[in-house]
């Protein structure tokens, strides 16, 4: 990282300590650049496998991000991807110390960002409390009726109301995943962004929604459901287009330096 690290509580980062990340709009461009990449793929995970330790542990130097300041990684052999928990106040593993990264450094998000979380607590509320004004925790899709008397699926929230909406490891539970959507599209305001993490499947084209065993209520399926139902593909992108996001990316990520190790990290966001 090309800048003087200092201790930082601010969301604001200096222009120079960039995502490190490369963005698709596509399975085709993905899978492209790991055609194109592979050398460099295969010299990371070497490197990766080099790491391990007898004692079953790694804790290595670098930088956080987020916070601006020399830092120190402990990672359980192995687990690249929810490991590399970092030594800053918060202790935040790999994956939320690259959400928050991207937020910052791509998404726009500072101390007067109007930020909702979708879904159940993640590890970025405790962080980000008192630190915007003020978060505002969404904690499920809601199942409201309207006046016609159908039932559909709302969240509790105004139209346009926030700049970013944050959902973590979420998607994959929701059986009425277009229609969660719609509804993320329209709480939030014109260039307004939607960042969010799940267990992408890369290498599938299509969705699989398994909804046979999900029981209904007046023939309709609940807003959400325990476990993967939902094994999200590369179609998650033309099913935010459809719900009317202008842009919608997944973005492939790697920093030695940063903490950000493990193969294929990958990391989804979407504008209006």
């Amino acid at each position: 990282m090309d800048v003087d690290l200092v201790k930082s509580r601010s969301l604001a980062l200096p222009g120079c300590v960039r995502f490190p990340g490369v963005a698709f709009d596509g399975q085709a461009a993905f899978d492209a650049f790991c055609s194109e990449s592979q050398a460099l793929l295969d010299a990371r995970f070497v490197y990766e496998q080099a790491l391990a330790v007898c004692d079953g542990s790694v804790v290595r130097e670098g930088s956080c991000a987020s916070c601006v300041r020399v830092a120190h990684f402990l990672t359980q052999a192995g687990d690249w991807r929810d490991g590399q928990v970092c030594n800053c106040a918060d202790r935040l593993g790999h994956r939320a110390r690259a959400m928050l990264h991207f937020l910052q450094t791509c998404a726009g998000l500072d101390e007067q960002s109007a930020l909702a979380f979708i879904g159940p607590p993640g590890p970025l509320e405790h962080r980000l409390a008192g630190q915007v004004s003020p978060p505002v925790i969404l904690p499920r899709l809601l199942l409201s009726v309207e006046a016609g008397g159908d039932a559909v699926y709302r969240l509790d929230a105004p139209d346009g109301a926030f700049g970013i909406a944050i959902c973590w490891d979420y998607l994959q539970r929701i059986p009425p995943l277009e229609e969660a959507l719609l509804e993320i599209r329209r709480v939030l305001v014109s260039g307004g962004w939607f960042v969010f993490s799940l267990p992408f499947h890369y290498l599938a084209a299509e969705t699989i929604s398994r909804l046979g065993h999900v029981p209904r209520r007046a023939g309709r399926l609940p807003a959400e459901f325990r476990g993967e139902i939902n094994e999200i593909g590369w179609d998650i992108l033309d099913k935010l287009r459809a719900a009317g996001f202008s842009q919608a990316q997944v973005h492939h990520y790697w920093s030695d330096e940063l903490g950000y190790l493990g193969a294929f990290n990958l990391l989804l966001s979407a504008r209006v």
